[in-house]
């Protein structure tokens, strides 16, 4: 559930990241441009992230627990959570260095710094609820059910 969930709210962000980057193409083109492109790709992380999270319950609704598949879905959700720190990062500093250049920071610019920060948000979030899910530790308890090798 939460993963699709983040699908739907990464893809409004996106769309959030486009329109208020472009408002500031007269301002700082350079900066307006490249945030939107770095704030894309991590928007592909982020939903990488959440499709991840919603195809790795599969391995507990069976009854089963398939540990091979739990692990690597743990550790795709946390690639995919530090991936999206570089093109966060680098996004937020091209647009706060374009705004300090012009003179003025406009009030699109402080939108669109606080939606370049949601791709990764989300991403964190769906990792934290995926190695939650897929505890490794759980499958001795057994509320899943017999452990497949």
């Amino acid at each position: 559930m939460i993963g699709v969930l983040s699908v739907l709210l990464v893809a409004a962000v996106m769309i959030g990241i486009a329109v208020s980057c472009f408002m500031l193409l007269a301002l700082m083109p350079a900066a307006a441009i490249f945030s939107v492109v770095l704030g894309w790709l991590a928007g592909a992380f982020a939903v990488s992230s959440a499709l991840a999270l919603a195809t790795s319950a599969s391995c507990v609704n069976t009854g089963a627990f398939n540990l091979n598949f739990a692990r690597r879905s743990r550790r795709t959700l946390l690639f995919l959570a530090v991936s999206s720190i570089l093109p966060t990062g680098i996004a937020v500093l091209i647009l706060a260095a374009g705004g300090g250049s012009a003179g003025e920071f406009p009030p699109a610019a402080a939108v669109c710094l606080v939606l370049l920060l949601f791709p990764f948000a989300i991403s964190v979030i769906d990792m934290v609820v995926g190695r939650h899910l897929l505890d490794l530790n759980r499958v001795g308890a057994g509320p899943y059910g017999a452990p497949q090798r």
